[in-house]
Formats: structure tokens, C-alpha cells, sequence
């Protein structure tokens, strides 16, 4: 780097700005003085604008909301450097801190400058797409991208596509990245087995031999059922993997094969994961109703319906069996029957607790006679 300009102390408590000229400025050092109100008063009395200063401590640059009280010589002054930006390059600076995507309409030279750059990625690693191939191809900007975005790799030079630390590092942070990655490296299991773990539908991007991995699958559904879908057709039909997936999501049954969506057994599986779904979902529904809109859809909704309403409130009616607006009495509310007493309720709450316990009973029975 460029020698420091070395010059006489000034008193204790103010900072001598310099350039490679010779000095510029001082700046009085009051107490809590940031970077920024620095850079203000290097404006007042210079002219530079602020966006085309760069402050240098030493080979330290200086960032705006840095305090400047932590430089201070014990006595006489503390030397800055000032190196000033092209005011082109401040203005694209400003430029794709407000919005990253204007590095897209950037002319080549910016394009090719790497604080131009790793500002915008600053924001966000798909700016990348618009750098120039050297430094699209810099380890450190890649890295820089990927920090933020782990499908930035999709846009980094081939060589960095097989750099098995970089791809490492862009599949943990999201998955999917893995469709970027060299052929080879969709091939290595430690690199597979972070995609899955971050995002199991990655599957899809691994090689055939892992999507044969039994482990490996079995690690993918247990992240995102639906990587059942990009399984090999071995697995596809393995019942303990099927079993796993469709568990969690009842509509992966689809992905499995077809002697396996015939098999009676992980078909009431797949039907009381259906019906536990449908229940989660309307009840949070019905959170967000207000008590009279709840009160008339319970009037004359079927029994399902009738009885996600009570699991959810907890409370049950009492009911003449032959009301045809309760059906078989699991409503929380009837427009003839009115609401149900304490005791209802109590007895309701105990009923609901039984049938769950007797639900997931039935589950462990069903696993254990079939795996």
C-alpha cells in the first residue's frame, strides 16, 4: 500500500487529515465523534464531498458509524489519510447502496471495481450476476456473495462452481444452491448431505448414486417430505421411507410406488395424516373469525367439522339427538339447542384428549406391524 504521510503533532485531542499531496485539514476531536461527522467537517473545510472520502488509520479503513475517540494519541495529534474516490465511482457507490440491481446498467470499468461490487453484494449476493468475469471468478468475492445469498453460486466462474469450500459453504446457507455446483460435487455425499439437511427437495439436484442413499433419503424427507419425489425408484418403494413421508405430508403417497399407494396399511396412514391436517388448518381459520361468524358455520357444519371446533374451543353442546341442526351432536353451538354447560364441556374436553391418544395408538400399532 501507499506510505503514510508522516507529520509534525498538532495538540492533544484533534486529528490531522492528510492526503498523499501533503495536509489537508484538522479536525477538532470532540467527544463521541463519529467517522461520518468527520468526513462532514473534512467537506466544510475542504470541499471533497463525503461520498469520494475515504478515511485511512495506518492500512485500517475507517467505516462511518466508527467512533474516532478509540484513535486518539496520548499526546499531540492523531494522523488520518484521506484517499480520495473518482467521483464516478461515489456515484455508482451511492448508486447500488440504494439499489443493487442499478449495477446491471453499470458501465465495464465499474463493473470491474471490487468496492463497487462487494457494496452491492453487500445487499445482496445476486448482484453478482452483474460483475465483471475477473471478478467473478475472485475467491473472495464469491465468498462475499455467498455470504449472503448461497445461490449466488450460480453466477460464479466454473472453476468456483467445483471449489468444494465454496460450495459447501452456499449449500448450507440454502440448499437449492446445490444445482450450481460441478457435476462432481453433486456426486460427494458430505456436500449432498448439507444440501438436504438445509433444504431436503435439494435432492433433486444430487446425483443418482445419492439419490439411491437410503440414509440420505431417509435425511431429506425427514427435512421436506416431498424430497420423496426426486428419490430413486428403489427407495420410492421402500415402505419405511414411504411410511416417513407420508407421516409428515399425507399427499407425498403420489411420489411412492404403485404397489405402495395400493398397500392398505400406508393408506390409513396416509388418511389420518389427511384428516389431522385438515383440522390443524381449519382451526387456524377459525382463530381468526369473529364469534358470531364461528357461531353460524358451527351451526351447520358435518360432523368433522363439528368436532375440530370443540378440540379447538373445548367445549361440547348437549344435544336432543333428533335436532337436524346439531347432525350427530358434535357442534359447539346450535341455533335450537343453544351452548353447551360446564360439565359439556369437561366431558367433551376428556373425550377429545381419549381420541387422540387412541389416534396416535393406532399410528404406532399400524408402523410397528408393517416396518
Amino acid at each position: 500500500g501507499a506510505p503514510v504521510p508522516q507529520v509534525a503533532a498538532l495538540m492533544a485531542g484533534e486529528f490531522r487529515i492528510a492526503t498523499l499531496g501533503g495536509e489537508l485539514c484538522t479536525v477538532a476531536a470532540e467527544s463521541g465523534l463519529t467517522v461520518q461527522q468527520a468526513k462532514e467537517a473534512i467537506e466544510a473545510k475542504s470541499g471533497i464531498p463525503m461520498r469520494e472520502q475515504r478515511l485511512l488509520h495506518g492500512m485500517h479503513e475507517l467505516h462511518e458509524g466508527e467512533l474516532l475517540s478509540k484513535l486518539l494519541a496520548g499526546s499531540g495529534a492523531t494522523n488520518l489519510v484521506l484517499v480520495r474516490r473518482a467521483p464516478d465511482q461515489a456515484e455508482w457507490l451511492a448508486l447500488v447502496e440504494e439499489d443493487w440491481e442499478s449495477l446491471s446498467g453499470a458501465p465495464d470499468g465499474i463493473r470491474a471495481d471490487p468496492e463497487v461490487v462487494l457494496a452491492a453484494l453487500a445487499i445482496s449476493g445476486y448482484a453478482l450476476e452483474f460483475a465483471a468475469p475477473e471478478l467473478r471468478a475472485d475467491w473472495d468475492t464469491v465468498l462475499a456473495a455467498l455470504e449472503a445469498d448461497g445461490c449466488a453460486l450460480e453466477f460464479a466462474a466454473a472453476h468456483l462452481r467445483a471449489d468444494r469450500e465454496l460450495v459447501l459453504l452456499a449449500v448450507e446457507q440454502d440448499g437449492s444452491a446445490l444445482e450450481f455446483a460441478a457435476p462432481a460435487l453433486r456426486g460427494d455425499r458430505g456436500i449432498v448431505s448439507a444440501a438436504v439437511r438445509e433444504n431436503g427437495r435439494a435432492l433433486r439436484f444430487a446425483s443418482m448414486q445419492l439419490r439411491n442413499d437410503r440414509a440420505l433419503v431417509l435425511a431429506a424427507v425427514a427435512q421436506n417430505p416431498c424430497a420423496l419425489e426426486f428419490a430413486a425408484p428403489r427407495l420410492r418403494a421402500d415402505r419405511q421411507v414411504v411410511l416417513q413421508a407420508v407421516r409428515d405430508n399425507a399427499d407425498t403417497l403420489r411420489f411412492a410406488s404403485p404397489d405402495l399407494q395400493m398397500d392398505e396399511a400406508v393408506a390409513a396412514i396416509r388418511e389420518e395424516r389427511r384428516q389431522h391436517g385438515l383440522h390443524e388448518l381449519a382451526a387456524e381459520s377459525l382463530k381468526e373469525m369473529g364469534e358470531e361468524e364461528r357461531l353460524a358455520i358451527a351451526a351447520h357444519w358435518h360432523a368433522e367439522a363439528g368436532q375440530l371446533l370443540h378440540r379447538w374451543a373445548g367445549i361440547r353442546l348437549q344435544q336432543p339427538p333428533a335436532c337436524p341442526d346439531c347432525l350427530i351432536g358434535r357442534h359447539l353451538w346450535c341455533l335450537r339447542c343453544g351452548p353447551s354447560s360446564m360439565a359439556d364441556a369437561r366431558r367433551a374436553m376428556e373425550q377429545v384428549a381419549a381420541e387422540d391418544h387412541q389416534m396416535v395408538q393406532r399410528e404406532q400399532r399400524l408402523m410397528r406391524e408393517f416396518l
